[in-house]
């Protein structure tokens, strides 16, 4: 037994040998390592620190950005008005290529604004890359169901009901029940009573208080009564 516990001592100590032999022999190379370990943790903490401090300061200046061109607006004639819309734009232009929530507040503002000016196709640009920066963010929402309202207002009924048809895969879309009585309303604009009759029909089954699940319900009598729909 006690030759046992002399065989198991030795080992262990021969281990520990070659460990601390293979340490020595190998310090520098482990010294480097370990500096490089701890060198990339601290360098990813850095970057990640740097990016949020540069994305609250393009924050804090589109913020800024955006008041100088809000205050006092009403009292602006039409062409002070254009002087500083376009003055605004300019500034917006380097934020509105950030991949981040600031690309997003820059990018929505100027399609508010081109939208504003009746610049439609600009708009529709600014609203598809504010929604496609972050498309999991309710922002994102928001923005399909405006490039939908501008596609309208350029004749384009098949795009206009592809974003509005996006808007309304968020569930928790504030604006759904809008959303889907404009799904509704230009289905049975371009004659597609069916896919009309769906969007009212799910309106008036999930939505069934609210203002727009009453004109869905009226537009669906109004068609059985045309006998567009059975």
């Amino acid at each position: 037994m006690s030759n046992v516990i002399a065989v198991e001592k030795e080992t262990k100590v021969n281990r520990e040998e070659r460990v601390e032999s293979f340490m020595m022999r190998n310090r520098l190379p482990i010294i480097i390592c370990s500096g490089v370990v701890v060198f990339i943790a601290i360098a990813i903490c850095a970057i990640v620190s740097i990016r949020e401090s540069q994305v609250k300061k393009a924050l804090s200046a589109i913020d800024s950005i955006e008041y100088e061109y809000k205050n006092n607006i009403s009292n602006l004639s039409d062409e002070d008005l254009l002087t500083r819309q376009n003055k605004t734009l300019e500034a917006l232009s380097v934020y509105c290529t950030k991949k981040n929530v600031a690309g997003v507040r820059a990018n929505m503002l100027a399609a508010d604004i081109e939208t504003y000016k009746k610049n439609y196709t600009v708009a529709l640009d600014y609203w598809l890359s504010a929604a496609k920066i972050d498309e999991k963010s309710y922002t994102s929402t928001i923005c399909y169901n405006s490039a939908a309202a501008v596609c309208e207002e350029l004749n384009n009924i098949e795009d206009a009901l592809m974003y509005y048809k996006k808007a309304a895969e968020d569930k928790d879309n504030l604006l759904i029940t809008h959303v889907l009585f404009n799904i509704g309303r230009l289905n049975e604009q371009t004659g597609n009573y069916t896919e009309a009759e769906s969007a009212y029909q799910k309106l008036a089954d999930e939505h069934s208080y609210d203002s727009w699940t009453a004109l869905a319900q009226s537009r669906l009598l109004q068609l059985r009564i045309e006998g567009k729909i059975e």
